[in-house]
């Protein structure tokens, strides 16, 4: 609408020429845009420019003129966007640090493995299957063994036998698959907790959640339970300390993260205008998230290979600004 080139542009933010290199550095002064320069901007790009996109940064990317004349300050920032990118950017952190665990409890001894985790490294993905054909078999076995204590019942002593049998081939069947991502006991257990306030993963749109999904996402009932089932399956599959004391280490640093964004979140979902005399609360509760982000607190022994993600992250978190407050500031 405002005619910026997009962005990936080396200045795509609406309200400021602050480099989109340079968004994750700690906020400073920049230069403010506005409409009048936004037209001239555009205007020098096809007079001096001669319109050729791949010089449109030499004009901080005004590609186009703008298309409706309404000032900058009138432009509220696109926080429902940003909502669902944080918090989708958010759960795929925490599933990927789930996925380490299960590949990490995978990779241990038999002697450091409850038989839940002993299964998850017999036969990796298919560790499900598994354990349910396992718990047939068990049933079938005790239902045998009932039925030698009475009498006349050899035909039921047969049927069980032969129910056995065909457990026990399909277990001999199973063979050991390589783990895939959101499918060990640790990872696959979040689906579970996101099921029971009915937070659904859009299968087609990257798994993103719609915005009150969002909102649900982010009372603290909800996230702290994603992570404590995260604690309760490690320890479920092995008494490893380090490994243990990795999952509480997660849980501590999410429940850190989404407790400052949900806070950040409280105060801007919501009808009522933002008045100046709000912004001084915003801004604090947005320089703590901003904070929290910071790879250096986020990577506390863990998450190594997924600082390359939080560095991609910044843009986004840049993007909601003391600048981006302005437009809702009242009379």
């Amino acid at each position: 609408m405002y005619g910026l080139s997009g962005p990936q542009g080396t200045y795509p933010c609406l309200w400021c020429l602050k480099p989109r290199r340079a968004m994750h550095q700690p906020n400073d002064l920049c230069q403010l845009r506005s409409l009048e320069s936004l037209l001239a901007n555009n205007k020098s790009f096809m007079q001096l420019g001669e319109g050729e996109k791949k010089d449109v940064a030499k004009f901080y990317n005004s590609l186009h003129a703008p298309m409706a004349g309404i000032a900058l300050d009138r432009v509220s920032p696109p926080y429902l966007h940003i909502l669902l990118g944080i918090v989708l950017k958010h759960h795929k952190l925490l599933e990927n640090a789930a996925h380490d665990l299960d590949k990490k409890i995978a990779s241990q001894p038999n002697e450091f493995l409850f038989p839940l985790g002993i299964l998850l490294k017999r036969y990796g993905s298919q560790w499900r299957e598994a354990q349910e054909l396992e718990e047939k078999l068990m049933f079938e076995e005790d239902c045998l063994a009932f039925s030698e204590t009475q009498e006349d019942i050899l035909s039921d002593i047969d049927k069980y036998t032969q129910h056995i049998h065909k457990i026990e081939q399909l277990i001999s069947f199973l063979v050991h698959k390589d783990l895939k991502l959101r499918v060990g006991p640790v990872a696959s257990s979040l689906d579970t907790v996101l099921n029971k306030p009915r937070i659904t993963a859009q299968a087609y749109h990257s798994r993103s959640f719609v915005g009150n999904h969002c909102h649900k996402h982010l009372h603290s009932s909800v996230y702290r339970d994603l992570t404590q089932i995260i604690v309760t399956q490690t320890q479920a599959c092995t008494l490893n300390p380090l490994i243990v004391d990795e999952a509480f280490t997660l849980q501590l640093v999410f429940n850190n993260l989404n407790d400052t964004f949900s806070k950040v979140h409280n105060f801007l979902s919501h009808t009522k205008p933002i008045t100046a005399s709000s912004l001084p609360t915003i801004k604090e509760a947005l320089d703590t998230y901003m904070q929290t982000c910071q790879p250096q607190i986020v990577l506390t022994g863990i998450f190594t290979t997924t600082h390359r993600n939080l560095e991609s992250l910044t843009g986004i978190y840049a993007s909601i600004n003391k600048y981006a407050w302005i437009n809702h500031i009242t009379p």
